[in-house]
């Protein structure tokens, strides 16, 4: 048997940092609210930093474009210290294009990949006018990573709306938020949600048809309807999120995700420093026959 590899050393995770918690991989912590209001709590969203060869040329690739503001110092500084380019920026889906824009303007020779659903949204065809951007192949959403990375695309699902969001550059006022509410609490946009796992680590990356893992503390400061929605430490697929259209195809995809050898299980909304650690294809079996989105 091959050895397993360390654990991540995710102790070393703080926002605004990009720390290197396994060999050639590093998560940058960021500060946010949902869909950038105010008024919603503070989470964590996190880019994730990997060391990758594509046609023999090693750069580095982000997942998930997190703030500007937060983000691009570090990253400078990453590619300074490898003495690597930053070669591809991903959307993992969601609401997670929102600054690809200013990802291409700071990093031009970055080629943006996004997903279907992505593309179709009004910041997506914008992006689709840039040089540089791609619309990822569901089917096989990263193939010039094979053998680095596991990349699978979750669809037959169904999620929120488009709104006006401040990410996007939009007021963030009260109304803006009153009119995004009905989107946000309903699923009716087909939606793609694009899952990896880091080989070298043994580590899963989960989109947004999972819940974050939320250590017990950060859960306990969450408000009342938050703390409803998702549960502390747990493994769990979220009671307000994606909805179903295509049973077969969700099933699909679970099977798939739950084969990958994996230890550690990490979403882009993970309390600081979090993350489930131990047989993650169990647990994701676990949560996705408990809520009823894999046959037994």
């Amino acid at each position: 048997m091959s050895a397993q590899p360390p654990p991540l050393a995710l102790e070393l995770e703080a926002p605004g940092v990009a720390a290197e918690v396994a060999v050639g991989f590093w998560v940058l912590a960021t500060r946010h609210h949902g869909g950038g209001f105010t008024r919603f709590p503070e989470a964590n969203n996190r880019s994730f930093v990997m060391r990758l060869v594509d046609g023999g040329q090693a750069g580095l690739v982000l997942v998930n474009a997190t703030d500007p503001a937060q983000s691009f110092a570090e990253v400078h500084r990453l590619c300074t210290e490898t003495g690597l380019q930053l070669s591809h920026v991903v959307s993992p889906g969601g609401g997670h294009h929102s600054y690809m824009g200013a990802w291409h303007a700071e990093f031009p020779s970055a080629q943006l990949l996004i997903g279907e659903r992505v593309a179709t949204t009004s910041n997506g065809r914008g992006l689709l006018e840039l040089d540089q951007v791609t619309v990822m192949d569901l089917a096989d959403p990263l193939p010039m990573f094979a053998g680095q990375l596991d990349a699978h695309a979750f669809t037959g699902l169904l999620g929120p709306g488009e709104f006006d969001s401040p990410t996007e550059g939009k007021a963030d006022s009260m109304w803006n938020l009153m009119k995004a509410m009905p989107k946000l609490l309903s699923s009716k946009e087909h939606y793609d949600d694009l899952w990896l796992r880091h080989v070298a680590s043994n580590t899963v990356i989960a989109g947004e048809n999972l819940a974050p893992w939320w250590s017990r503390e950060a859960h306990a400061e969450m408000p009342y309807l938050v703390r409803k929605s998702v549960e502390a430490e747990v493994v769990t697929i979220p009671k307000q999120g994606r909805k179903i259209w295509d049973a077969e195809q969700v099933a699909t995809g679970w099977r798939t995700v739950s084969a990958w050898p994996a230890t550690t299980l990490l979403h882009m909304h993970d309390t600081v420093g979090g993350g489930f650690v131990g047989d993650v294809p169990a647990a994701l079996r676990a949560a996705a026959l408990e809520a009823g989105e894999l046959p037994a």
